[in-house]
Formats: structure tokens, sequence, C-alpha cells
């Protein structure tokens, strides 16, 4: 059996370009990261940080939340993150005294406005936000 160098380029090139419309797919559907520069907090915007620990479920639950609901304050609001993991995030997690998988909110000035701990349902996390930023 004969094959052709051709047909089989071209199912590779095709098979490649299956796979990088699978990648951005994929890529697109991840919502967006969320910041890590907490010296944002009191620059204007008013700002949630969720204080998060990949090991902890809650953690990833109370994230999980924040991600269905984040577009609608896009420009409004910085989501941030305060990965206990790392010198920064556990140095903010106790400056605050809150564990894992809990969140901050700041007003555009820096002050604290509310702090909570575990995962909320949408409705709750819709609810503090307005009642903390009138939004």
């Amino acid at each position: 059996m004969r094959y052709q160098s051709g047909a089989l380029k071209h199912n590779l090139m095709g098979a490649l370009l299956v796979l990088v419309g699978f990648v951005a797919m994929m890529w697109a559907a991840f919502p967006p990261s969320y910041g890590t520069d907490l010296s944002l907090i009191g620059q204007g915007k008013p700002a949630i940080v969720l204080i998060f620990d990949k090991e902890n479920v809650a953690s990833m639950d109370l994230m999980e939340e924040f991600n269905q609901i984040r577009d609608d304050y896009e420009g409004k609001i910085e989501f941030l993150v305060a990965d206990v993991g790392t010198a920064v995030g556990e140095q903010f997690s106790s400056a605050h005294n809150m564990g894992s998988a809990s969140a901050v909110y700041f007003m555009g000035g820096g002050e604290k406005v509310i702090a909570f701990y575990g995962p909320q349902d949408r409705a709750v996390l819709r609810d503090s936000i307005s009642q903390a930023f009138g939004l």
C-alpha cells in the first residue's frame, strides 16, 4: 500500500488546525484571570479581594460563584486574589484576620467595607456588591 506524501501533510495540517481551534475555544471559555496586584486597592476603583487557597474546596467554590457574576461588573470593580500560597497573599490574609475562602470589599479610596467567609450563592454576592458599592 502506498501513501501520497501530500495527503499525509494535508491531514496533519487539518489535525493541527482543529487542535488550535479547540485550544482557542477552551481558552475563551475560561474566565479572565484575577489580578494579584493588591496595590490597586485604594486607587479609585472599588475592589473585591478573594483570599484564595487552591487546596481549599470552599475557596474554589467562592471563586466559581464570583466568576459567574464578574462580567456584570466589568470596569466597575477590580477583582483581585490574595493567594495564601504566596508571601503577599499570606500577609494580606493575616493583616485582615481572614482565612482562605473569604472576600474583602474595599471602596475606591481603600476603606474596608465588608468581609465575609465561605462560599456564597450568586444572589448573596450580587446583594453584597449592591449594598457595599451601590451598583
